[in-house]
């Protein structure tokens, strides 16, 4: 019977050392496992907490009186203004953060002249595209400007007076992302012929 008995616990023993063995082994794996939490985001920016939109901006720009915003168009004619610094580097008015950067005013003059014609890459007649300047402005000192008129070649003085506003136009854009407004004021201060 101890015989009986020390097989018995025998087998027991070597049945049960396997069981014991897989526990073991469980328990180091949940040692090993990373927890994972599950999260869903709709939305990127909850992340981050919400974002506040950014409020409506208006810059006010400030340029002489023979300025305009935009371009002017006239039946097949069109009038645009390029401004460059001391540099002679395009500036556009909208980025202006002082007037006084301002240094050269050309306004340009582009048509199609009818009377002359060209060759296209199909081999039709097309009216030719001209484009010049037809004045320009040159800042010569602090309150003085330079004009030149091109059709009849004759230049001529402006004194400016920055603090006589004489009209206003203005911009708005709406940022698409942000929806924001972005309003641009431009003001026009007087220039007088000497």
């Amino acid at each position: 019977m101890t015989n009986l008995k020390s097989t018995l616990a025998v087998a027991i023993m070597v049945l049960s050392l396997p069981a014991a063995a897989q526990k073991g082994k469980k328990k180091e794996k949940e040692k090993e496992r990373v927890p994972v939490f599950n999260y869903v985001i709709d939305d990127p920016m909850d992340v981050f907490g919400r974002q506040p939109i950014p409020p409506d901006t208006r810059k006010t720009v400030l340029l002489p009186d023979f300025c305009f915003a935009g371009t002017k168009t006239i039946a097949d004619t069109t009038l645009k203004l390029e401004y460059n610094n001391g540099s002679h580097n395009a500036l556009l008015p909208d980025t202006l953060s002082n007037y006084q950067l301002l240094r050269y005013v050309s306004v340009i003059k582009t048509y199609t002249d009818h009377t002359h014609t060209y060759k296209d890459a199909t081999g039709k007649l097309q009216p030719l595209p001209v484009q010049k300047i037809i004045h320009r402005y040159d800042k010569t000192s602090t309150n003085k400007w330079l004009c030149i008129d091109y059709a009849n070649g004759k230049p001529y003085t402006l004194t400016e007076y920055s603090t006589d506003i004489v009209r206003t136009d203005s911009s708005m854009t709406t940022d698409p992302v942000l929806g924001n407004n972005n309003t641009i004021v431009y003001k026009y201060y007087r220039t007088a012929r000497q």
